[in-house]
């Protein structure tokens, strides 16, 4: 089985994320499974979806936060042009890992909290935000 830790995994992740060393000592959960810092994961989440907000024009970007997806599933048909009918809600979530290793839940949630907010709001709220949803 391929996870997190596979070797097959581990050298894209270090030139994607950054090297798995340095981290502070809030992040040893990370550290002990080669993980990279949350410094090099959200760093790159922010580089990466800035540049595909930046080139995609907003009338093909969807953009729904992955709790609302069952509750905003017209959107999601309307913006797929598919009726809505044809969505199967019963399976949008059949493909979860086959682990759930819960790693950042041995994270300090504040700690947490903050690096997300550190590198991600300047491009998430704006999206959050757009996409109005009720």
């Amino acid at each position: 089985m391929v996870t997190y830790a596979s070797p097959r995994w581990l050298e894209p992740r270090a030139l994607r994320d950054g090297a798995a060393v340095g981290h502070p000592h809030e992040e040893a959960a990370l550290a002990a499974r080669g993980l990279p810092t949350l410094d090099g994961f959200f760093s790159e989440y922010a580089r990466f979806n800035t540049g595909v907000v930046a080139h995609v024009p907003p009338e093909r970007l969807l953009v729904l936060r992955t709790p609302d997806i069952r509750a905003h599933a017209d959107r999601l048909a309307a913006f797929a042009g598919v009726p809505l009918d044809t969505l199967d809600l019963g399976r949008s979530h059949e493909f979860r890992g086959p682990v759930q290793h819960r790693v950042l839940d041995e994270l300090d949630p504040a700690y947490l909290s903050a690096k997300v907010h550190e590198h991600c709001d300047a491009l998430v709220l704006p999206l959050y935000e757009s996409a109005a949803l009720d």
